[in-house]
């Protein structure tokens, strides 16, 4: 089905009070017909709060469809907002001045016990400013400039089929290696701690 079961976390990253955690599911939502939970949403953890896609419901996710979502975080109003496929669907409040530091990152971090079903990723991009709607919507089918100062991390993942490590195409060195770290199946790579606080 594509969302089996709750919790499968896509990224988990930043520190303990103001991480940023982003999953398929979470046990919120139950299915109208009474048995069990659906997952089908896309949930954010952030800044001591939650906020998702919506009632799966009534505007749940399809399993074989591309989305593009982005999150945005104001420190000057404490306001994050979810973009689905360039529209703002989502915000969420928390108190204003505070910056949201980013001290690791991990993609589809649950591992295979959790994250038991089929994701696919692209264009995976960390900015240290707050983008505009409207760039988010005219950015989101292209590539945009690797050099940007403003582009903390920025995978392509266009290497090609076989590659172990995607990498990072800023000059800031935050390539990924793809295993599972707690195997010892990869190596970590250096990483700042960024502080977001524009």
């Amino acid at each position: 089905s594509g969302f089996s079961v709750n919790n499968q976390a896509i990224f988990n990253s930043g520190s303990s009070d103001t991480e940023l955690y982003i999953r398929f599911g979470d046990l919120i939502y139950s299915n109208n017909s009474g048995y069990g939970y659906l997952n089908n949403f896309l949930q954010v953890k952030t800044m001591g709060g939650q906020f998702d896609t919506g009632d799966p419901n009534t505007s749940g996710l399809e399993a074989n469809v591309w989305y593009h979502f982005a999150v945005t975080y104001d420190a000057a109003s404490g306001t994050s907002t979810l973009y689905k496929n360039g529209t703002a669907i989502a915000t969420l409040s928390s108190a204003a001045g505070n910056p949201m530091k980013i001290d690791r990152l991990q993609m589809i971090s649950s591992g295979s016990q959790y994250f038991q079903d089929a994701c696919e990723l692209c264009q995976v991009r960390l900015w240290n400013v707050t983008r505009t709607a409207n760039q988010i919507k005219k950015n989101m089918y292209k590539e945009v400039n690797y050099t940007d100062k403003n582009l903390v991390l920025y995978l392509p993942m266009n290497e090609g089929e076989g590659n172990t490590t995607l990498k990072d195409v800023t000059g800031n060195g935050h390539d990924v290696e793809v295993g599972n770290m707690s195997n010892g199946g990869s190596s970590s790579f250096t990483w700042s701690t960024y502080s977001f606080a524009q």
